[in-house]
């Protein structure tokens, strides 16, 4: 997995789903995320505009697209996310997840756990 470097404390979700897309966008509000248009890595990324945070998801939880190919549109799916950052960002961002999601299989604060 391939991450912006946006800070050193990490955090990780196991197989997690926000059920709509608009659970997953209202994470990105509250944490000031926007799509990173120009990474190449596996999944997707969405990152802070003064760079404390990033956020990796290997299905895209708006448009549903499945980083592998052959699989149907889960809008709302994220599966693994990881966040890296500062540490207040990272938190408020694990906190936000926790609260929207409507399923998590397990998470991680302070370490990789996926």
């Amino acid at each position: 997995m391939e991450i912006t470097n946006a800070g050193t404390f990490p955090a990780s979700f196991d197989l997690t789903d926000f059920g709509t897309a608009d659970a997953f966008r209202e994470v990105l509000d509250a944490c000031g995320l926007e799509e990173n248009d120009a990474y190449s890595g596996d999944g997707f990324e969405w990152v802070s505009s003064d760079g404390s945070l990033a956020l990796h998801t290997y299905n895209h939880p708006i448009s549903g697209e499945h980083y592998r190919e052959g699989k149907e549109p889960e809008a709302g799916y994220a599966s693994y996310i990881h966040l890296l950052g500062d540490v207040d960002s990272v938190r408020q961002a694990y906190n936000e997840i926790q609260a929207n999601a409507e399923y998590v299989k397990g998470q991680t604060l302070g370490e990789w756990g996926v």
